[in-house]
């Protein structure tokens, strides 16, 4: 098991937004420890809704125990987001575009909150 966080997706704007996941590397992505990426997988956001959370964690097995984890989130042409993890803690990197994140370590696990705004 690698470590985890809770995800959270949401659209603060007044029109709907799809959000996708992609670029997803080393991570579990579907179902396994029970890490999964289907609940913001082509959803569509409709406006000041929050969707989640979801738990997803990073793969600590041979080939990616010490390499940088990594997903992407994009909001539909508004702009995308990536999350990492490396060395048990998680990171923001790379915004483009109006979309925010929160970014909170509770004990062994992350709260990651990222919206569109």
């Amino acid at each position: 098991m690698g470590q985890g966080a809770f995800l959270s997706v949401g659209n603060d704007t007044s029109s709907q937004v799809v959000v996708d996941v992609d670029h997803i590397v080393c991570f579990y992505e579907h179902g396994e420890e029970g890490s999964d990426f289907k609940l913001f997988t082509l959803t569509p956001l409709a406006p000041k809704v929050m969707i989640g959370p979801a738990y997803v964690e990073a793969k600590n097995t041979p080939g990616c125990a010490f390499d940088r984890s990594h997903f992407t989130l994009r909001f539909g042409g508004i702009g995308e987001i990536e999350v990492s993890q490396q060395n048990s803690e998680y990171g923001i990197h790379r915004t483009d575009g109006p979309i925010r994140s929160d970014l909170k370590r509770e004990g062994d696990q992350f709260r990651i909150h990222i919206w569109v705004e």
